[in-house]
Formats: C-alpha cells, sequence, structure tokens
C-alpha cells in the first residue's frame, strides 16, 4: 500500500534485480520451475530445447503476418517446432542500422513455439538473436541505461504485494533479450493520490523526481487515482521517461498517445477503441431487443432504452463519448446523458442522475465511471429508488472483475444484472495465468493469493509490453528504438482468441501504442465461486468462453449472457 505522503519520491535503499545469465537447460528442467502444472492440453506452449538462432531480424522472413499461427477463428497453435525451426517475422532495425552478428553458439534464451516466441506465454513477442554478452552494446544509450542496466520506477499501488514484482523482473531478465543489461526496478512512494484524492501538482512532483532523482528510463502504472493520473503521465513525457500503464486513463485515446510519442503506451485498449467497440456491440447484440437481463419494472419494457452517466474527474478529465454518441446513432439510438463531477469530498450519492435515469425510461444503463462510483453510488442510489436497469460496463474504471461487484461490494439487487465488454485478457485461474508462470519460475516456493492477483496480473502485463520493446529495440535502446521495434514487430500470437487462453491479439500495427484492441463479451455471476478467489461468491463470466472481436468484426446476433459455462 502506498504511504500517503507529500514528498516526492528518493532513490531507495534497495533495488529490485533479477539475475541476467541461465544456461540452456533441458526440457524437462524447464517444466520443473516454469510453472506449478502445465495446463493440460497446450504442448505446443511448452518450452523448447535449445536452439541456434543464425539469422538476424533483417533476414528473417518479412510475410508472416499475424493470422499465420492461429487466428479469430480460434484455431489452435500449429505442433513444437523442430529443433531448427524458421524464424518469425521481426521488425527491421531501418535503412543502415547494422544488426547483432549471428553466432554459432546455443542460445542462453530458448524460444518457444513456430514460429518462435520468446517465452510460453502466447503473447510474448517474436525472439531475436542472441548477443553475444562481449560484444559492446553501446553502454549508455539514453537516460536511464547504462552497459549493465535500465532503470524502470515503479510507483507503489494500492493492495500490492510488493514481493511480486522484484520475481517478474527476475524472470523477464533470465528470459528476453536485453544485450548485456538487466532490469532494475526502483520503487517509491507515490504522493499525488493519497487517500484516494488525486493532486496534479503531486503526480507532477514525483514525475519529475522519477527523472531527476531514480533517474529512470521508463516507468510501470502510477498509484490508483481513479483514472485521473494523466498528470504524472504527461509530466513523465514532457521529461522524455516512458510509462507503460495498464488501465483506461479519461484521456487515454490514440491520438493523445501519439502526440507525445514515443513515451506514452499502454497495455490495455484506448478510450477511442472503448467508446467504438461498446457502440458497435450494443446495435449489434443489444438494439432493437427487450431488456430480457433488466429486474423490477425495466424488466417488462418491450425494448430497450439506453442512457449513460459518466463523470468529470477531479482533474476536469472527461472522456470523449463521440465514438460511442456517432457509432450508435448509425443504429438509431441517442443517449439520455448525465454527466456527474467527482468531488473530492465525495458527498455526491449518485440520486439526482438515477432518478434522471429512471424517469427517462432507460433500461439499459452504461456507466462509464470508476468501479467504487458504480458500485458504491449509482447501483446503491438504484436499489434505494427500486430501478433495476441492465448495467452495460466495460473495462474502464476496472467495472470487469471478479472483486468489483463480490463480497459485499454492490448491492446484490444490482450485480445480478450487469453485462457488458472486456478489453482485459480472459481472466483464468492462476494456475493457467502467464503471471503466475513467471512467479513460480522465479520462486517456485511463491504462491500468491485472493485479490494479489490484480496486481500481479497487471505488473507482467506492464512488465511484457516494457520488455518486448526493450528486445526489439537493439543494443541501441532509446525511446525511439523502443518505438520503432515494437511498431514493427509482427508478434506471434499463436491461437489469438481461441482455446485454451482466448487471448488477445496483441500487436503494434499502425504506429499503436495499445498493446490489444479486441474485446470479449462478459456478464456478472454473483452466485458461482470467483475465479480470482473461490472463496468468495461472484465471477466474472464470458460469452462463448470468450470468444473476441474487433472493430469492424461485429455481427447481428443475440448472445447467450447469463448462461452456459462460466470459462
Amino acid at each position: 500500500m502506498a504511504a500517503q505522503s507529500g514528498r516526492a519520491p528518493r532513490t531507495p535503499a534497495y533495488v529490485f534485480a533479477g539475475v541476467v545469465t541461465a544456461f540452456a537447460v533441458l526440457v524437462a528442467a524447464v517444466a520443473l520451475t516454469a510453472r506449478q502444472a502445465a495446463p493440460p492440453a497446450i504442448a505446443e506452449f511448452a518450452p523448447q530445447a535449445v536452439e541456434q538462432i543464425k539469422q538476424t531480424l533483417d533476414e528473417q522472413a518479412p510475410d508472416v503476418t499475424p493470422d499465420s499461427d492461429g487466428g479469430t477463428d480460434g484455431s489452435r497453435p500449429s505442433a513444437p517446432p523442430s529443433a531448427s525451426p524458421s524464424p518469425s517475422a521481426g521488425p527491421s532495425a531501418g535503412p543502415g542500422a547494422s544488426a547483432p552478428p549471428a553466432v554459432e553458439v546455443p542460445r542462453v534464451r530458448q524460444c518457444v513455439g513456430s514460429p518462435p516466441r520468446q517465452t510460453e506465454d502466447p503473447q510474448s513477442p517474436p525472439c531475436v538473436p542472441y548477443f553475444d554478452p562481449k560484444l559492446s552494446n553501446g553502454g549508455a544509450t539514453s537516460y536511464g541505461v547504462t552497459k549493465d542496466q535500465i532503470t524502470v520506477a515503479l510507483p507503489q499501488q494500492l493492495f500490492e504485494d510488493l514481493s511480486i514484482p522484484p520475481k517478474l523482473v527476475e524472470f523477464f531478465n533470465k528470459r528476453y533479450e536485453f544485450y548485456g543489461r538487466k532490469l532494475v526496478l526502483k520503487p517509491f512512494q507515490t504522493a499525488g493520490c493519497a487517500n484516494g484524492v488525486p493532486s496534479p501538482e503531486k503526480q507532477r512532483a514525483d514525475a519529475i523526481a522519477v527523472q531527476e532523482e531514480l533517474q529512470a528510463f521508463a516507468s510501470l502504472a502510477y498509484c490508483n487515482a481513479n483514472s485521473a493520473d494523466r498528470a504524472y503521465y504527461d509530466a513523465l513525457a514532457e521529461k522524455k521517461v516512458i510509462s507503460v500503464p495498464d488501465g483506461n486513463l479519461i484521456t487515454g485515446t490514440e491520438a493523445a498517445y501519439a502526440r507525445r510519442a514515443p513515451y506514452q503506451w499502454n497495455v490495455q485498449a484506448g478510450v477511442n477503441v472503448i467508446m467504438a467497440s461498446t457502440a458497435q456491440f450494443l446495435c449489434s447484440k443489444l438494439v432493437g431487443r427487450r431488456p430480457a437481463y433488466a429486474g423490477g419494472p425495466q424488466a417488462q419494457a418491450t425494448t430497450r432504452k439506453f442512457g449513460i452517466i459518466y463523470t468529470r474527474a477531479t482533474d476536469g478529465s472527461v472522456p470523449d463519448l463521440d465514438p460511442l454518441r456517432t457509432g450508435l446513432r448509425s443504429c438509431g439510438v441517442t443517449l439520455t446523458e448525465v454527466r456527474e463531477d467527482a468531488t473530492a469530498d465525495q458527498t455526491r450519492n449518485g440520486v439526482n442522475a438515477v432518478v434522471t435515469m429512471r424517469n427517462a425510461g432507460v433500461t439499459s444503463l452504461l456507466c462509464f465511471c470508476s468501479i467504487p462510483d458504480t458500485r458504491g453510488k449509482y447501483m446503491t442510489a438504484a436499489t434505494g429508488q427500486g430501478y433495476q436497469p441492465e448495467w452495460i460496463e466495460t473495462s474502464y474504471g476496472g467495472n470487469d472483475l471478479d472483486n468489483s461487484y463480490s463480497g459485499g461490494n454492490a448491492p446484490p439487487d444490482q450485480s445480478g444484472h450487469v453485462l457488458g465488454l472486456t478489453f482485459r485478457n480472459k481472466l483464468l485461474p492462476k494456475q493457467d495465468m502467464p503471471w503466475y508462470w513467471a512467479v513460480r519460475e522465479a520462486d517456485p516456493t511463491s504462491d500468491p493469493q485472493g485479490n494479489t492477483y490484480y496486481a500481479s496480473n497487471s505488473r507482467y502485463y506492464q512488465l511484457l509490453l516494457l520488455a518486448s520493446g526493450i528486445q526489439l529495440a537493439g543494443p541501441d535502446l532509446t525511446p525511439a528504438s523502443f518505438q520503432r521495434g515494437l511498431q514493427a514487430a509482427r508478434f506471434p500470437n499463436p491461437g489469438a482468441a481461441g482455446p485454451p487462453y482466448f487471448q488477445a491479439r496483441v500487436g503494434f500495427e499502425g504506429r499503436r501504442h495499445v498493446m490489444s484492441v479486441d474485446a470479449a463479451m462478459f456478464w456478472y455471476d454473483p452466485n458461482r465461486p470467483g475465479t480470482i478467489d473461490p472463496t468468495v461468491p461472484g465471477a466474472i463470466c464470458y460469452v462463448d468462453r470468450g470468444r473476441r472481436f474487433g472493430l469492424g468484426q461485429w455481427t447481428r446476433s443475440e448472445p447467450a449472457f447469463f448462461s452456459g459455462p462460466c470459462l
């Protein structure tokens, strides 16, 4: 838990670091340490014997597409490669740039699958040639980079198990090619969201200290500021420090990221994509049908009527609803809208907004709010008014997690009417999640429990994005080469959107700055055991086991919400 202090971070006395070199081992040995128990029927993802990759990235085949090894049709990955697989497509270092020479020694870091990717995680990047440590990596190629290390700031977060990030970093240092360097975490106590109240001035002070005192090349996600943390990330960009959050910033659109390129990135889809996808989802799946998942009088309506509540954050940020409005107009829908201003003293109770929706006959209510507002204000107010709409939720504000509504967090007469879109990877039992495999490989005795899952999962994906960019940048690591490497790479994506993981397709094509943009449909079941913590009832469940849709892929049909298996 972040200490609530107004002081800017100071360089900590301790540094989280991993071990750089791990010699090649046999398949059986890797299997003992990679994860506690390999998920069944997915031998395609098991680590292979050590290989030699004798082509540089510039020599690798340029015609491999994201669909070459499993696609959105749910096809499974191809069989494991032989000892000498064909290299996958990868980024070019740019015209005239020199790549590390091919080497004739066994790889220190094994590759997995065909085309080869870096680890068992199907979202890991394409492999790169082994870098001979006897070669020069250019030394201090950028601020926060030396010949030996890459400094990464770690803002401490609420409910985070601080023993997990060092284990994750140890995994990435061992399994990824960082060209003679290693990631070094520098944790600090944040001041810009003390007591849950964002302070733009303190966020900027934290960002300045990250650059000047921690001397960081990059920062992981900031503390929970209810999506009002743009001041921290914008100040980092001004200081030319990369940021890698995993969450929907209110102002986090692709246009905003592009304006601050190459410094701002995000694991999750931008708000512009969330809005446009939500419109397509509503038009294709819900518009023109009766509100089958509402309760009370709202369930008696013959057709759905849509409304939206959204909040302006304490820093003045407001989500851009234009992609949502425009998309809905194409299918004849005009939203009933209520905007409320977040207040530092938390006096807003949501009653006026809910009464407006009820009186307008809204049966299906979108809430682009933080989860404390959704469940604590608007759902509570709805119960008090005898109003039971369908709650149409998304990943925006954390409204798509088990513990968003479980454990008494939300009124039970409301939480049973939640459905919507999730832009996250499908949340599976921890033994089936890449973050858990990484922790167990670094420390076979570690077994994180309960809600530590969320922070550990989020930190893993932040580090996955960061590590992918560093690996694909090559030895000459700068923010510009980080961006160039990510946007030129074609991630293998084996089995994307299909069994057993139904994971999102990842990549940065089209000069994108977010890792994935597709979505799955979900509903919330308050009675099933939680996936994250089976001792607590309430779970996010996935339509068609988590089949995913990108923009333009939504077809007219009626989904099977609230029926069938949860995972």
